[in-house]
């Protein structure tokens, strides 16, 4: 008997996973290339709007009909990845990796505006693809608010057939008050390539950005343990740091918090597929099989309890 429960759960469990698996692929509808869209943002924080904030944002990828983007120039020649990426987390790290090249190589906006006294931006008429919005700073009684940068595909999925074509965003904040003490900072490279010492550039070159601006150019190696450290007095600077010369076997990300950078290598492998607009969010039909099952399980124990 209880192999026979067993066939039954197992052969449910792979129908539900077929027909989810056929749902992420095939629900939405084509995207309509010729449709004009707009992304709408508006900063705020602790109930105030803020006027006169400038904002860039960047075109890095083109969309196709079929939900897969292709990054676009001058992007597409970083050793950015954006194939496979299924979290807000990942994306994240992205934006903040094409942030800093941004600043470093000086790459003009798609589209600029300042906010209104509501504290909004409305970029209009814009053509399908992904975009990102650069981080905004802005100072309010001494405390320093960061408005993040985040990335958004326009238009964004609206429910398993529609599309959203006028995109909404408020983006997360920070704030912190500065010290005004030295602070040590420090930029440390990483490796994902199992151990493989021995397809690893003997050194890198590091450019270090503050506000923007460049800072420092450093060579990181075995010899100083991959790192660099200097003080700083906290006065609310932005810092942000790029490898140059990245080789092809790679691709980079660049993560950075108050005092610390982290410039990661991982070896390149070649996507299997091209990302899709459904990529940013293929949770739900996991949570939905593994419920599911848990559904099933019950069902099992309360017969054996009964049997």
């Amino acid at each position: 008997m209880m192999k026979k429960i067993l066939s039954v759960i197992s052969v449910l469990l792979l129908l539900l996973s077929a027909t989810l698996s056929q749902a992420t692929v095939c629900a939405a509808n084509p995207i309509d290339l010729n449709r004009s869209c707009s992304l709408n943002i508006e900063y705020g924080y602790d109930g105030k709007f803020f006027e006169g904030l400038t904002v860039c944002t960047y075109k890095i990828a083109d969309v196709y009909e079929n939900g897969t983007y292709e990054l676009t120039e001058p992007f597409k020649s970083l050793s950015v990845n954006i194939y496979g990426i299924t979290t807000q987390a990942e994306w994240k790290v992205v934006a903040s990796t094409l942030a800093s090249y941004i600043a470093a190589d000086s790459i003009d906006p798609t589209y600029k505006m300042t906010t209104d006294e509501n504290g909004c931006v409305a970029f209009k008429n814009i053509s399908a693809g992904m975009y990102l919005t650069l981080e905004v700073q802005t100072v309010s009684d001494e405390t320093v608010i960061t408005f993040e940068n985040f990335i958004t595909a326009v238009p964004s999925p609206k429910d398993e057939e529609e599309h959203l074509y006028d995109v909404y965003a408020r983006p997360k904040y920070s704030s912190y008050t500065p010290t005004k003490k030295e602070l040590e900072h420090k930029i440390v490279k990483q490796w994902k390539d199992e151990g493989d010492i021995h397809n690893r550039p003997q050194s890198v070159e590091v450019d270090i950005l503050r506000n923007g601006e460049l800072y420092s150019t450093q060579i990181l190696s075995s010899e100083n343990n991959w790192s660099y450290s200097w003080n700083y007095e906290d006065d609310g600077s932005k810092w942000q740091a790029v490898e140059r010369n990245i080789s092809d076997d790679y691709h980079v990300t660049v993560e950075s918090d108050k005092t610390r950078i982290t410039i990661t290598n991982s070896c390149f492998k070649a996507p299997e597929n091209p990302p899709q607009t459904n990529d940013i969010n293929t949770t739900h039909p996991y949570v939905i099989l593994m419920s599911f099952s848990g559904i099933l399980l019950m069902i099992m124990a309360l017969f054996l309890k009964r049997s």
